[in-house]
């Protein structure tokens, strides 16, 4: 769908489709969880703890995106809530896992009350240090505040560029990758006007460009490609 000469999802859902991705990422949840919790118990270093996170949320977050491509769902509202639902499910998991591994298998916190009893009682010695340093209180509790942003925010994103392809209504297919048409130099007045031609769908203003050898392109210049549908009813410069 083309909104004021830019392409927009269509924001369609089809209910099958969501189904799927829901389950896929209710299932999903729990197993990259304890993964991660586990992974995070054996972590040596609080920086390497955070990379840790960043991966895991970024995993998740592709696996339910391409769930959602599959599905063929065209909301990003739609996707974004199922992927931020199942980075909740997976951080919840990964507390579960990181507490019974750090306690050697003797504490199962199943209920979020427990956990939150567990957490402050960590908080006021701290559970790993940072060049010398162990975090305590309020600055461990903005490190967990941390995780979980970065936790629910890579996994969002991930889900969200799975789906960011044009999709085509007439072929009910998603379009491929840019096919590289042609580089130009950079106009004077930083692509102002040509954008407004553009927009109001005037290419002859292309033909007066001149196009850039590839042997001599410049550090700046403008890129034009092609996106298209097998189908060919939908073309996106």
């Amino acid at each position: 769908m083309q909104r004021g000469g830019y392409y927009r999802h269509s924001g369609i859902a089809p209910p099958l489709g969501v189904a799927i991705t829901l389950a896929a990422a209710t299932l999903l949840a729990p197993f990259l969880g304890a993964a991660y919790g586990y992974l995070d118990n054996w972590c040596p270093s609080g920086y390497l703890n955070f990379f840790l996170t960043f991966c895991s949320a970024a995993l998740g977050g592709w696996v339910v995106g391409k769930v959602a491509r599959r599905s063929k769902l065209r909301n990003l509202w739609f996707v974004t809530l199922i992927a931020l639902w199942s980075s909740l499910l997976t951080y919840y998991s990964s507390w579960i896992a990181w507490l019974y591994a750090l306690s050697d298998g003797q504490m199962l916190a199943l209920f979020p009350g427990t956990i939150v009893e567990a957490a402050r009682m960590l908080a006021v010695e701290g559970v790993w240090s940072i060049k010398g340093t162990t975090p305590t209180g309020v600055w461990l509790y903005s490190v967990w505040a941390t995780e979980a942003l970065l936790m629910f925010g890579c996994f969002a994103a991930m889900a969200r560029q799975e789906i960011a392809a044009p999709f085509c209504e007439a072929c009910q297919q998603w379009t491929a990758r840019a096919r590289p048409l042609a580089n130009f130099p950079p106009p004077p007045d930083h692509g102002a006007e040509l954008k407004r031609r553009l927009e109001s769908e005037d290419y002859s203003c292309l033909d007066r460009l001149e196009q850039i050898c590839q042997d001599d392109e410049p550090q700046h210049y403008m890129s034009f490609g092609l996106v298209s549908c097998s189908c060919g009813q939908l073309n996106l410069l």
